[in-house]
């Protein structure tokens, strides 16, 4: 009876430590499959100037294709969702104002390669940022816009 009880108790001991290691490496994949959440403006400390139109422009590059772009034209509409973009890609337009300006480029390929994208207001870059190589990158540009 004895040596049942301890056999029982290293199976346990065995498929909880089993357990725990897997529980661990599944944790891992899934952080190193899932991008990076892309890092968001901070907050403006002064209270700016509220209304108005800005020009804006937003830029997008990179190896081969965007496989999917989405920008906002306005803060009150649905973002525009773009697929299979041939870069460079180029939106311009006067924005009302205040508002979130935002446009995220996705590269999916078979070759390695980066993207990137840039927000101008007013002729001056505002935001920009590069995707680390790879056959899958996101680039995300925001700049809150007040004038």
């Amino acid at each position: 009876m004895a040596v049942i009880i301890a056999v029982t108790l290293l199976l346990c001991g065995g498929v909880g430590t089993a357990g725990v290691l897997i529980a661990r490496n599944v944790t891992q994949t899934a952080k190193d499959a899932v991008p990076q959440i892309p890092e968001l403006p901070a907050a403006p400390t002064e209270a700016p100037e509220i209304g108005g139109k800005v020009s804006v422009t937003y830029e997008v590059t990179g190896d081969g294709p965007a496989s999917q772009l989405v920008y906002a034209e306005s803060l009150s509409e649905s973002p525009q969702r773009l697929e299979n973009v041939k870069l460079p890609w180029t939106f311009t337009g006067e924005i009302d104002t205040p508002t979130v300006l935002t446009v995220t480029a996705i590269r999916l390929s078979g070759t390695e390669g980066t993207i990137s994208c840039r927000v101008l207001v007013d002729g001056q870059e505002v935001a920009h940022r590069t995707s680390e190589p790879g056959t899958f990158g996101t680039a995300t540009c925001n700049h809150f816009a007040f004038e």
